[in-house]
């Protein structure tokens, strides 16, 4: 059985990730996607993410093609995860490399011949962009209801 290994934050699912997760599954006969738990996520970048862990295991558990879903504290450092999980595949988005030194993990997959496979990046679409994309229609919504109203006067 060929074990497959993916992780990140997973906040608002989108077509990128479910790219990432359905070309992993591929890969092999079992998938395991870690989620970044939330005080990580806010350690790794700053901000807590819009759904909270709870929220993003289930919405990972409820995928058909997801074998198995768990959790992790770090954001570089996932050897501890690696050994319990004991995968013959770990994917990644291929921008996982230069988002932080992943030079440990790396070492760490090579050392246990653990085969690294990095999915082409998702053009147009990020949690970022869709956050974006929420603020611009409620400012744009908000813009419309003011000019409305000042219309009616």
């Amino acid at each position: 059985m060929i074990i497959v290994y993916t992780s990140g934050v997973f906040d608002i699912l989108h077509r990128g990730h479910l790219n990432v997760l359905i070309k992993a599954r591929a890969l092999g006969d079992r998938l395991v996607v870690g989620i970044q738990k939330d005080k990580a996520v806010f350690e790794s970048k700053g901000c807590f993410p819009i759904l909270s862990t709870r929220e993003r295991i289930k919405q990972m558990r409820a995928l058909p093609f997801v074998d198995e879903v768990i959790t992790y504290h770090s954001g570089t450092d996932q050897t501890g995860t690696l050994d319990s999980v004991k995968p013959d595949i770990m994917v990644q988005g291929n921008d996982w490399p230069s988002q932080t030194d992943r030079a440990k993990v790396i070492e760490y997959l090579n050392n246990h011949n653990i085969k690294l496979v990095l999915i082409p990046y998702t053009k147009e679409i990020s949690d970022t962009e869709i956050k974006r994309r929420i603020i611009a229609s409620f400012n744009d919504k908000k813009s419309k209801k003011s000019n409305n109203y000042v219309s009616k006067v």
